[in-house]
């Protein structure tokens, strides 16, 4: 093998089509989390064999305060509540070793923005609170799916 390959779908277009949108919606996610694991083991082993095994170099002494962290995952319930919206971590936690704090929380504020564009777009508005209440729970709505996928992938 000389890079990545394309991952065969998990689910047929049929299966996903049949299925209720939730469904589908987190079939979607799966195959995207395959897809993603998928290149990133192609690349690093494609990567790591044109450079070979380096050593690491050894640790000899540890200078500062050392610090750990809870390996633990936690959301929020509600991500949207009266003139309060969570974004990031005050929404979800995830420890650090999994790496995705930070894409979840950029991509929490660019859904929030998309949704309230949308709505301005829309002719409804956020001054309306029937418009930013819509806006809100589009975005809630779509972060939970898409961090619960991203922690029961973990």
């Amino acid at each position: 093998q000389s890079g990545p390959t394309n991952t065969p779908p998990l689910f047929s277009e049929d299966t996903k089509n049949a299925a209720p949108w939730p469904l589908s919606q987190a079939a979607n996610g799966l195959e995207m989390l395959s897809r993603s694991i998928n290149t990133g083991l192609s690349m690093s082993s494609w990567t790591e064999r044109q450079r070979g095994f380096i050593v690491p170099p050894m640790i000899t002494e540890v200078v500062g305060k050392r610090f750990g962290f809870d390996l633990n995952l936690m959301h929020a319930k509600n991500y949207v509540g009266t003139r309060v919206c969570l974004i990031g971590d005050a929404a979800h936690t995830i420890h650090p070793m999994a790496g995705q704090g930070l894409n979840l929380g950029m991509a929490d504020a660019e859904c929030l923005v998309r949704n309230i564009q949308r709505s301005v777009q829309s002719g409804m508005g956020i001054r309306d609170k029937a418009g930013l209440q819509y806006a809100l729970q589009q975005y809630e709505s779509e972060r939970q799916r898409e961090v619960v996928a991203v922690m029961a992938g973990l």
